[in-house]
């Protein structure tokens, strides 16, 4: 079982530059789950990020699942509370 594990940034589903990582990795790799960690922050990004990867055909025909975890992190700096967090997942 492939898994892609990813952060919804703010500058996700894409950007003037192009697809955001996690849309690039998830097309590449075409994954069984995708997770998609997203903070307050990256909300309104995520719901925007897991619709356009839901709605991709070649992710539709690989039968991929997405999957999504709000994380209670303010700063997605904060790598010791980010720690805490993603064992729980």
């Amino acid at each position: 079982m492939d898994v892609l594990i990813g952060f919804v940034t703010t500058s996700d589903p894409e950007s003037p530059e192009g697809p955001a990582q996690i849309v690039t990795a998830a097309k590449a790799l075409e994954p069984d789950y995708i997770h998609l960690l997203y903070t307050p922050l990256t909300e309104p990004n995520w719901e925007k990020t897991r619709q356009f990867l839901a709605n991709d055909p070649q992710l539709q025909e690989a039968g991929t699942k997405i999957v999504s975890h709000k994380l209670d992190l303010p700063d997605a700096r904060d790598y010791e509370h980010l720690k805490e967090l993603i064992p729980d997942l």
